[in-house]
């Protein structure tokens, strides 16, 4: 048990920094503070995905449906972009999103909703 406790160690997300942005159009990720008129604000952030399972409350729980935002390759991605302050601010997001119900019969995850791409803007 000691072995394996040393071999986990959760992977911590590093924060974004504040930098001096790029010239628009140059597709750098960067994020500031106090974006002047003529300076562009940018930011591009993911995460591998969230999966939550909804257990039974039986004295031998079991699971019911299993609800996947991103996740299997495919992370949840977040991008902010400001050309100028006098511009309104741009969000973009592309969630991945999948349910599955346990089929208890089969003893198999089975399909709720297909998975699919959620894209916000």
């Amino acid at each position: 048990a000691a072995s394996r406790a040393a071999r986990f160690r959760p992977r911590v997300p590093t924060p974004l920094t504040p930098t001096k942005p790029a010239a628009l159009g140059t597709g750098s990720s960067s994020a500031s503070v106090g974006v002047a008129p003529d300076e562009q604000l940018s930011a591009i952030g993911s995460i591998p995905g969230v999966e939550v399972t909804l257990l039974s409350a039986d004295r031998l729980p079991l699971p019911l449906v299993q609800l996947a935002l991103g996740g299997e390759g495919q992370p949840i991605t977040v991008a902010v972009e400001q050309a100028s302050s006098a511009l309104p601010l741009l969000a973009e997001a592309c969630v991945p999103l999948s349910a599955r119900w346990h089929n208890a019969g089969l003893l198999c995850w089975e399909p709720l909703i297909e998975p699919a791409d959620i894209q916000l803007k």
